[in-house]
């Protein structure tokens, strides 16, 4: 009922609900403020703000709320940043973004997210030790992003360096010292035989040997230890003793001297010591003194050459192969006695290569001095004194009848007549069986059987006797029968009449030949009938009326213009073509004797002989045989009534050179033709 003294209730059903009342947080307006589960209300929890909807409060704000309201969702603090919702202490820290990620009240604290390891490095050369931590950038001495360091107290070791060898320390942190591959290391070689020497197929960089390796990798055959570089090479073994590439090469033990045969003769020059012949090194004898011809050695012959051929420092000696006797030449007339050498020249008193000399005390006496008629000395040393023949002989003939004539046909030349035998002086006796019959005749050699025989060669004969049948000489070729002093001269190279004259003037086959002074081919004086041109008779033609002009001859045509006086064409008259035609070709009854009349007073006022002539138009092809000086001139109202064929006609004179003028009726045009035949002559 009405027993209420206040009002404002703002749902009177429920008591709980009126102005003054404890709001609650049951969904309704228990203290009728206008507003159901107002903050604060009883019941309420507390929410904190969160902006960043994160789930993560900001813990400065709260608010005691039956529900969550606006931003005021979280159900606890822990945001430090309600801002960002990566960030609140639900977060995980991440190096590099200078936040406190998880709110804790670090940054990039060690183990954030993205951390890398870091190992404490006191040296500073980039390498750790211990333990390392997780960090997102270096911290104090925790600097090294590598482990491994086994002095950190050298910055010059840890597992980045180079192994170097000689020092006795583990650079390089590998546990062991001077290790292969160190800096300084030099290549060595396993050595499988033991000998100190190893194949080069198999190595190590090492600073020392050992392990099996050996510094000197040369073994040629690391399963023999007794063959390596250190061995001698030995010519008792095929193979390469001490490995240098080559088998038994030069002075291994054993070797014998083989000396340089570049000639392949047996012999050499410098020697070397070999187990066998080795290129040029082949021959077993020193000495030689020309290693490049085979014939020169010391076994060789000395032959005459100017070599030394067998080596012995000498050359061409006595009696060397196809030496020359030569012997003492006493008395220097070239001719020796009997003390000789052989030799391959004049040496010494040995200077003639000819002997025999019967008296090498007396230079006029010698195998090849001409015998003399000198009283029985043997001049030629033939072994006879003033033989037939001798040098100053006269000639004696057999005189078998003692008439004091001789046979001609025994005759001897002896220095001095042979009693009772060749005794006559006088040969000629026909029969020399009868000191009654005396006298013979001469009869020349005559081979080519043409009458005429050998001046140089006859014999006094009783008659003919074989070749001796000429009893006339002066033939000057006694092997050719055309040839003799009464044989016809012939153009042919020879003196055939023996005038001591070849292919003369007027010889059989001669030719005319004019004499031809001034070389222009043409002749004045003469002819002569020559064998060949000779000297100024050379010119084959004759008529030159001016043999001192080349440019006055037969052959030449007469200059008329300009008038030069001469006769160029010998033709006997000097410019005789002084003469010149006019002729006129008339085609119409005009007929006008004025202009022909002034070039002909004109003409002939320089000298020219003037010829008029006409041509009637049916003879107009005689304009062909017109001579060159001519001036063929037509009427002009002829030429458009001219035929074809005529203008035809005259336009071949023209364009062979002739002169043609054309007038039309006005005696004024002569004057000018006049001057322009004036200019053309």
């Amino acid at each position: 009922g009405y027993g209420a003294e206040k009002g404002g209730d703002c749902d009177d059903a429920a008591a709980t609900v009126h102005p003054g009342a404890a709001e609650l947080c049951n969904g309704a307006d228990d203290d009728c403020d206008g507003a159901a589960d107002a903050e604060g209300a009883e019941g309420c929890k507390v929410w904190w703000r969160d902006g960043d909807k994160d789930g993560y409060g900001d813990p400065g704000a709260t608010k005691c709320l039956c529900a969550p309201v606006g931003t005021y969702t979280a159900t606890g603090p822990g945001d430090c940043d309600d801002a960002d919702s990566l960030v609140n202490s639900g977060g995980v820290e991440k190096c590099g973004n200078n936040k406190d990620d998880d709110c804790n009240g670090f940054v990039d604290e060690e183990g954030a997210g993205g951390c890398a390891s870091y190992w404490l490095d006191d040296d500073k050369d980039l390498w750790g030790v211990g333990t390392p931590k997780c960090l997102c950038t270096a911290l104090g001495t925790y600097s090294a992003t590598k482990p491994g360091d086994c002095n950190d107290g050298n910055a010059t070791i840890n597992p980045g360096q180079k192994e170097v060898c000689a020092n006795g320390v583990d650079d390089n942190c590998s546990g062991a010292a001077d290790e292969e591959g160190a800096i300084g290391c030099k290549p060595h070689y396993l050595d499988g035989d033991g000998d100190k020497y190893g194949l080069t197929a198999v190595t190590k960089c090492l600073c020392a040997p050992g392990g099996g390796y050996v510094a000197n990798g040369s073994d040629c055959d690391d399963t023999d230890p007794a063959r390596n570089p250190g061995v001698t090479e030995k010519c008792a073994t095929l193979f390469d003793d001490d490995c240098d590439g080559v088998a038994n090469e030069r002075n291994a033990v054993g070797c014998a001297v083989f000396y340089w045969d570049a000639d392949e003769d047996g012999y050499g020059t410098t020697g070397r010591c070999y187990c066998q012949p080795t290129s040029n090194y082949t021959a077993p004898i020193p000495g030689d003194c020309n290693d490049s011809l085979n014939t020169v050695n010391p076994g060789a012959a000395e032959t005459c050459n100017g070599r030394d051929d067998d080596c012995d420092a000498a050359t061409d000696e006595e009696n060397s192969v196809g030496c020359t006797d030569y012997y003492v030449d006493g008395d220097s007339d070239g001719w020796g006695s009997i003390v000789k050498k052989c030799l391959c020249a004049a040496s010494g008193i040995y200077t003639t290569s000819k002997g025999g000399d019967c008296r090498d005390d007396d230079a006029a006496i010698h195998p090849g001095q001409s015998e003399i008629c000198n009283g029985g000395r043997d001049d030629n040393c033939d072994g006879a004194a003033d033989p037939e023949g001798t040098l100053g002989c006269q000639v004696w003939y057999l005189d078998a009848d003692r008439d004091g004539w001789g046979d001609p046909g025994a005759s001897k030349c002896l220095c001095l007549p042979s009693a009772g035998t060749y005794d006559a002086s006088k040969g000629g006796d026909c029969l020399d069986a009868d000191p009654a019959i005396t006298g013979c005749r001469s009869f020349f050699l005559d081979v080519d059987g043409d009458g005429w025989g050998k001046d140089s060669d006859s014999k006094c004969l009783c008659s003919a006797i074989g070749n001796y049948r000429a009893v006339k000489g002066l033939d000057c070729d006694d092997a050719l029968a055309s040839v003799n002093p009464v044989a016809p001269e012939t153009c042919n190279g020879r003196d055939d009449d023996c005038d001591a004259q070849a292919d003369e003037e007027g010889a059989a086959g001669c030719a005319q030949w004019w004499q031809d002074l001034d070389g222009d081919g043409w002749g004045g004086a003469g002819p002569k009938c020559l064998c060949a041109a000779t000297g100024f008779y050379k010119a084959p033609n004759g008529g030159d009326c001016l043999d001192s002009d080349p440019d006055v001859n037969p052959g030449r045509k007469e200059v008329c213009f300009p008038l030069d006086g001469k006769d160029n064409d010998c033709s006997g008259t000097a410019d005789d073509h002084r003469l010149v035609r006019m002729v006129r070709l008339d085609y119409s009854d005009i007929d006008d004797p004025t202009a022909p009349s002034v070039l002909q007073s004109h003409l002939e006022s320089l000298g020219y002989q003037v010829i008029l002539e006409s041509i009637p138009p049916k003879k107009l092809s005689a304009i062909a045989d017109l001579p060159q000086v001519t001036f063929l001139w037509i009427h002009g109202h002829d030429a458009f009534s001219m035929p074809a064929a005529h203008r035809t006609l005259l336009a071949d004179y023209v364009n062979g050179g002739g002169t043609l003028f054309a007038d039309d009726g006005n005696p004024g045009v002569w004057g000018e033709a006049s001057a322009f035949m004036t200019s053309f002559l």
